[in-house]
């Protein structure tokens, strides 16, 4: 038996309540605690991790992050600041999350080796499925495949999926992340 006004722990898990019942305290309340969603992070990235061609230069019209299993609802990315590791010179990242699908984010950096964009949700979000939309068909500079990378500091980052587009020029969205 522990008295919780004394006791503390160092575990974590993942997605798991923890449920006291009112007889293992005595006359206390019952205490519910719910461990936050392993899905749910403040920083989502997209990270190159092997391009069609060599060089390579990655460019996206649409990055898009859903709570939504299947791709649909509000686009979580809208407004929110986003930023990459280069930006071509009138290709910020910005335009890459700005709602616009004409407007897009290029890095200006060839062969860079993980070029990557990423966006600040300002709080931490669930992040279900993601919609990609790359450079126009018949370009050699298009990057295939990418990390769907998370993090809660900015600065430690986790890989929660791999990305390949099998498509130019046409939005994929990726589904039960």
């Amino acid at each position: 038996r522990q008295d919780l006004d004394t006791f503390t722990s160092s575990c974590w898990l993942a997605s798991a309540d923890i449920h006291i019942e009112k007889d293992m305290i005595g006359s206390r309340a019952p205490y519910t605690k719910s461990n936050p969603s392993p899905y749910a992070h403040r920083y989502w990235r997209i990270e190159s991790v092997a391009a069609s061609w060599t060089p390579s230069w990655h460019s996206f019209f649409t990055i898009s992050l859903f709570t939504s299993t299947n791709g649909t609802g509000t686009d979580l990315c809208i407004g929110k600041t986003a930023s990459a590791s280069t930006s071509f010179a009138g290709y910020p990242a910005s335009l890459a999350n700005d709602g616009n699908g004409t407007t897009r984010w290029a890095n200006n950096n060839i062969d860079s080796p993980k070029t990557w964009w990423k966006v600040d949700m300002g709080s931490s979000v669930e992040v279900h499925s993601v919609s990609l939309l790359g450079l126009v068909s018949g370009t050699a500079y298009f990057g295939q495949t990418y990390n769907l990378q998370y993090s809660d500091d900015n600065v430690n980052w986790a890989t929660q999926n791999l990305l390949t587009l099998t498509q130019v020029a046409t939005l994929q969205t990726f589904t039960g992340l």
